[in-house]
C-alpha cells in the first residue's frame, strides 16, 4: 500500500541517519531528520498501528534525534505507546525500546518509572545476552545515581558499563562512560579525577568527529575549570561548548553550557547584564524539556546571584520552591554547587526579619514549579538587565515549520487546531510553540503575536 512505502522508506531513512549520527555527518543527517520530521512521524504511526516490531524500530532509531533537538514529550509518548503493546514486540526490541523509554524518563526526572524501565531491560538482555544494551542500561541507572547524590553507586554502575564497552572493543561506549565518571566527579568534588577522565573522552570523541559529545565533554571539562578557579579556561571551553551546541540544535548542551558560563561571567565579578540572558534563556530551555534537576540548579543561581542582595524576599520564595522540588525528586544540592546555595539562603535570610523570612519560604514550598518559573523570569525581567533578550533573540532560528505555526499561534489557534492544519500531532505542536516562546524571549502566547508583529516575522495582510 502506499501507507507501507511511505512507512519503510522512511525507515530506511531513519536507518541511515542512525549510523551517521555520531560521526562527522551529525548536523547534515539531524538537519534532515528535522526536514522529514512530520514525514517521519506520520510513519512512526502508521507502523506503530499496523506493524508495531518496525514501530519500534523505528522509534529506537529516531531517539537520537529526538534527544539531540529537545524532543522528550513526543518520545516519551510514542515509547509509551509501543510498550502498551509490548507483548507484540520481539524481546530484542523490546529490551531496547525499554532502554530509551527509561533514558527519556530519567531525562524529565520520572526516577521510579525509569528505573522501572530500566531494571525490566536489564532482565530482558540478561537473557537475550544483548551487551550493548546492558551497558546503556547501566549508564542510565548511573546517571539517576548521580542525580539523586548517590554517587558511590553511580561510579560503581558507570564502571560497571565501562568494563562491558571495553570487553567489547566499543570506543565510544568507553568514551561515554569516562565522560559520566567524569560527571560524577566533578559534581561530588573530586575535579583531578573529572579532569582525567573527560580529558580522554573528548579525544576519543574529537576522533570521531561526534560533535554532539564534544560539546557535552567541553561542558564537563568547563565545570571542571570553574570549580578550581580557572575562570580562563572555564570560559574557553564552556563558549566552544555553547558553539557546537547552538550548530547542532543540541537544546540539552545549550542551555546546560549557557548555566555553567552564567556562573563563570558571575564569578567574573562582570554586570548582571551580561549573566541574565543566559540564565533567563537556560530556565526556558530545561522548563521545555521537562528536566526539573537542572531547572533546580538554574533557579538556585537565579535566586542567589540576582536576587538574594536587592530582592531578597522573591529570592527565599525561589529556594524554598527549589528546597521542596529537590525533596519531592530527592535530588539534594550537588557538592560543588552546595556553598553557592548556601551564600544565597544567607544573604536573603540577612535581608529579612524572621517574620518575613517564614512568610516567603510558606509561600514558595507551597508554589509549583511552573509557577516558581514565572517568578523567576519577572524577577530577572523587573530588573531591567536582560533588556536585549527579548530583542536579540534569535528569531532567525525559527525553522520553516515554526514560522507556519507562529501564523498559526498569532491567529488565536490552539495546539490542537494548529496539530489538525499542519498534519502533526498535538503533543509535537506544542513542542513547537514552547520553542517558538523561547526563541522569541516571549512568556505567554499574546506576547509572542506582539513580538512576531515587531520583528516582522508575519506575513503581510
Amino acid at each position: 500500500t502506499v501507507h507501507s512505502r511511505h512507512a519503510q522508506f522512511f525507515l530506511a531513512i531513519a536507518a541511515a541517519a542512525r549510523a551517521a549520527v555520531d560521526g562527522p555527518e551529525q548536523s547534515q543527517w539531524v538537519a534532515r531528520l528535522e526536514l522529514e520530521h512530520d514525514n517521519l512521524e506520520a510513519a512512526l504511526q502508521w507502523l506503530t498501528e499496523n506493524s508495531i516490531d518496525d514501530g519500534a524500530r523505528l522509534a529506537r532509531l529516531l531517539w537520537p534525534f529526538w534527544y539531540q533537538r529537545g524532543y522528550y514529550h513526543e518520545a516519551r509518548t510514542r515509547f509509551e505507546q509501543l510498550l502498551a503493546r509490548a507483548d507484540q514486540i520481539s524481546p530484542a526490541r523490546r529490551a531496547r525500546v525499554l532502554v530509551s523509554a527509561g533514558e527519556v524518563c530519567f531525562l524529565q526526572c520520572d526516577y521510579a518509572k525509569a528505573g522501572e524501565h530500566l531494571s525490566a531491560a536489564l532482565d530482558l538482555v540478561s537473557e537475550l545476552g544483548d551487551e550493548r544494551a546492558a551497558a546503556t542500561a547501566l549508564q542510565r541507572l548511573g546517571s539517576i545515581a548521580r542525580e539523586q547524590g548517590r554517587y558511590d553507586e553511580s561510579r560503581d554502575l558507570h564502571e560497571r558499563s565501562l568494563a562491558i564497552w571495553e570487553r567489547l572493543g566499543d570506543e565510544a561506549g568507553v568514551a561515554t562512560s569516562q565522560d559520566y565518571l567524569g560527571f560524577v566527579a566533578w559534581l561530588s568534588g573530586d575535579g583531578a579525577t573529572a579532569e582525567q577522565q573527560c580529558s580522554v573522552a573528548l579525544a576519543s570523541f574529537e576522533r570521531a568527529g561526534n560533535v554532539r559529545a564534544i560539546a557535552t565533554t567541553l561542558i564537563n571539562l568547563g565545570a571542571c575549570a570553574l570549580y578550581r578557579g580557572d575562570l580562563t579556561l572555564a570560559r574557553q571551553r564552556l563558549e566552544r561548548a555553547l558553539a557546537s551546541a547552538r550548530t547542532l540544535g543540541f537544546q540539552e548542551g545549550i542551555a546546560w553550557a549557557l548555566h555553567e558560563l552564567a556562573i563563570v561571567t558571575r564569578r567574573e565579578r562582570r554586570p548582571a547584564g551580561e549573566y541574565a540572558p543566559m540564565l533567563r534563556e537556560a530556565l526556558l530551555v530545561h522548563q521545555q524539556l521537562g528536566d526539573r534537576w537542572r531547572l533546580a540548579s538554574v533557579l538556585e543561581e537565579i535566586a542567589g546571584a540576582m536576587l538574594a542582595r536587592h530582592d531578597p524576599t522573591r529570592a527565599a520564595e525561589i529556594l524554598a520552591a527549589v528546597e521542596a522540588l529537590r525533596e519531592q525528586l530527592d535530588a539534594p544540592v550537588p557538592p560543588a554547587e552546595a556553598s553557592d546555595r548556601e551564600a544565597a539562603s544567607e544573604q536573603a535570610a540577612r535581608k529579612l526579619n524572621t517574620a518575613k523570612l517564614e512568610a516567603a519560604r510558606a509561600a514558595g514550598r507551597s508554589r509549583t514549579l511552573e509557577a516558581t518559573i514565572d517568578l523567576a523570569i519577572e524577577a530577572i525581567d523587573d530588573m531591567d538587565v536582560a533588556g536585549g533578550t527579548r530583542d536579540d533573540s534569535p528569531a532567525a532560528d525559527l525553522t520553516p515549520r515554526e514560522l507556519a505555526v507562529l501564523e498559526l499561534l498569532v491567529a488565536g489557534h490552539t495546539n490542537r487546531e494548529i496539530a489538525s492544519t499542519l498534519y502533526i500531532s498535538a503533543s509535537t505542536a506544542g513542542v513547537h510553540v514552547s520553542n517558538i516562546l523561547r526563541k522569541l524571549g516571549a512568556k505567554r502566547r499574546v506576547d509572542a503575536a506582539g513580538i512576531a508583529h515587531k520583528m516582522g516575522l508575519l506575513p503581510d495582510r
